[in-house]
């Protein structure tokens, strides 16, 4: 789902919301859906294996009337992209290790999941150039989802 936001205060004051403003009201919008009943979750990017990047109006606009000079990429490569990045994977892949240890087929099924996702996560990364500074990528290691525990 994706709701747009009037940035401007009860008084008419322009707001100008950082990274983690935007986040916490995304964690608040989920926690009231929740509590009138609509299954919802506010997750980052990295998260969720994604890494795009959202063209603002004034470039979409600039763009469909011929003005647009540079392009923006559609994925983020900045080192904190990467490094967000890296450390969802990391962190995925320690719960499907953990999941995949499990005796139960359930968990054992979900450990399955999860390596799919970081698969996808690891083949849609963005290609960056080698001259910017390198970020430390988690080595990826299967996870070893072993039917007969």
């Amino acid at each position: 789902m994706h709701i747009s936001v009037r940035a401007e205060s009860k008084h008419g004051k322009r707001l100008n919301p950082r990274k983690a403003d935007l986040h916490r009201w995304r964690e608040t919008f989920a926690e009231k859906l929740r509590d009138r009943g609509v299954e919802a979750e506010a997750t980052r990017q990295a998260t969720r294996g994604r890494s795009r990047n959202y063209e603002s109006l004034w470039r979409f606009r600039a763009r469909e009337e011929g003005r647009l000079r540079r392009s923006r990429p559609s994925a983020k490569s900045s080192v904190r992209a990467r490094s967000n990045r890296a450390e969802a994977v990391e962190a995925w892949m320690e719960v499907g290790r953990a999941m995949a240890m499990s005796t139960d087929k359930a968990d054992r099924d979900l450990a399955c999941s999860i390596a799919t996702i970081i698969q996808e996560m690891s083949s849609t990364a963005p290609s960056v150039a080698r001259s910017r500074a390198p970020v430390t990528e988690p080595v990826l290691k299967s996870i070893d989802v072993d039917p007969r525990r």
